[in-house]
């Protein structure tokens, strides 16, 4: 399983991520559009220190994928990773990529 979550983790980070956020706790997101990067931005500036937030213009492929593999190492047991998506209308779309629970 670990082999496959590497695998499709990278791929995604080398693919279509623009930003990655954590709680510092559990959650763990892929932002895949600059609009959930700015979501998450505008979240931060609601409720501050909400999310660690890495921009994709800040950090490479190679960089991003450490940074997620750090934050899954220190989340709680509860930690997951996910992606976030925004749809034509604006909604947020969810995919899980690591299940709660699961290890990696």
């Amino acid at each position: 399983m670990i082999d496959s979550y590497s695998a499709l983790i990278k791929e995604i980070v080398e693919g279509s991520c623009e930003g990655l956020a954590w709680d510092s706790c559990h959650k763990i997101y892929i932002l895949r559009d600059r609009e959930q990067v700015n979501r998450t931005k505008e979240l931060n500036r609601l409720n501050p220190d909400s999310y660690i937030i890495v921009e994709a213009d800040n950090a490479n492929p190679k960089e991003m994928y450490k940074i997620l593999w750090d934050w899954f190492q220190e989340s709680c047991f509860l930690r997951f990773i996910s992606t976030i998506d925004t749809s034509d209308y604006g909604e947020n779309i969810f995919d899980t990529v690591i299940p709660q629970g699961a290890e990696w």
